[in-house]
C-alpha cells in the first residue's frame, strides 16, 4: 500500500469530521493523486468510494459532481477549492452575535466551528454536547477550547439541564432540501428541547450542502443521520 492508498483508506474511516472538512480533504486527496500522474481511472474510482461511504453528505456527490462535469485538471480542482474555501455564511451570522452570547451545539461542523472563532470576541460560552453514538462533539469541544474560545463539554442527556441557560441551538447540516434539512442522529431531539425552552435554533451551511427534495428522499439516512423538517427551526444561514 502506498501512502495515497493509506491516505485514501484514512478519509473512508473518518468518523469524526464534519461534510465540508470531509470534502476538504477529498480534494487534497485528488489534488494529489493528479499530481503524481495517476490516472483518471483512479481517481474516479476514489470519488465513487467517497460517495458510497458518505452517501447522506450532500457535499461529497457534488465533488463527484463537478469532475464529471469539469475534465480534471488543475483549474478544476482549484475551481472546486474555491467553492469549499467561501465563508460567506461567517459574514451573514453577525447578526446572532449582536451582543455576548451563550450558543449551545450538537455534534461537530466546521462551518459552525469557522464562524464561533470568527465571532470568539462576542461569545460568553459554547456548550458542546456529547453527541452520542459518533461523540463528534467531544472533537468540537476541544478544537473550540484550543482556539481560546470558553466551552463546556456536555453529556446528551444533560441538553434540557443546560439548553435554558443559552440565548440559542447552532447546527451544521450535512444536506438541504426544500422541506428539511440532514444532520447527525440527535439533532431532532435537541431541536425539540430547544423549541419547548422557547430558543431558537439556526443551521450554519455552505450552499454546496443543497438538494432537493426529490433526490434527497432516494438516499437512506442510515442509523447516524435524520431528517429534521424546516418549519422546526428559525433560519439557515449560507
Amino acid at each position: 500500500m502506498d501512502i495515497l492508498d493509506k491516505q485514501i483508506q484514512e478519509f473512508l474511516q473518518d468518523r469524526s469530521s464534519g461534510s465540508m472538512e470531509l470534502a476538504t480533504h477529498e480534494l487534497t486527496i485528488v489534488n494529489r493523486l493528479y499530481s503524481s500522474g495517476s490516472p483518471e481511472s483512479r481517481i474516479k474510482d476514489f470519488l465513487q468510494k467517497a460517495v458510497e461511504r458518505f452517501p447522506q453528505m450532500i457535499v461529497i456527490q457534488n465533488l463527484q459532481k463537478h469532475f464529471v462535469e469539469n475534465p480534471i485538471s488543475e483549474e478544476s480542482i482549484k475551481s472546486f477549492e474555491n467553492l469549499l474555501s467561501d465563508h460567506s455564511c461567517s459574514k451573514n451570522a453577525e447578526f446572532l452575535f449582536d451582543k455576548k452570547r451563550s450558543i449551545i451545539t450538537f455534534s461537530r461542523s466546521s462551518s459552525v466551528e469557522k464562524v464561533l472563532v470568527h465571532y470568539k470576541d462576542r461569545i460568553e460560552q459554547v456548550i458542546c454536547c456529547h453527541s452520542l453514538p459518533l461523540g463528534e462533539g467531544k472533537y468540537l469541544y476541544n478544537s473550540l477550547h484550543d482556539k481560546g474560545l470558553k466551552t463546556f463539554h456536555i453529556e446528551d442527556a444533560e441538553l434540557s439541564h443546560y439548553m435554558k441557560e443559552c440565548d440559542y441551538l447552532l447546527l451544521g447540516a450535512d444536506a438541504i432540501t426544500e422541506n428539511y434539512f440532514v444532520n447527525k442522529v440527535g439533532s431532532l431531539q435537541a431541536v425539540l428541547i430547544a423549541r419547548y425552552f422557547g430558543k431558537p435554533v439556526y443551521v450554519i451551511s455552505s450552499k454546496l450542502k443543497k438538494s432537493s427534495v426529490e433526490d434527497y428522499d432516494s438516499i437512506d439516512p442510515g442509523r447516524y443521520f435524520e431528517k429534521i423538517e424546516r418549519t422546526l427551526i428559525k433560519d439557515i444561514i449560507f
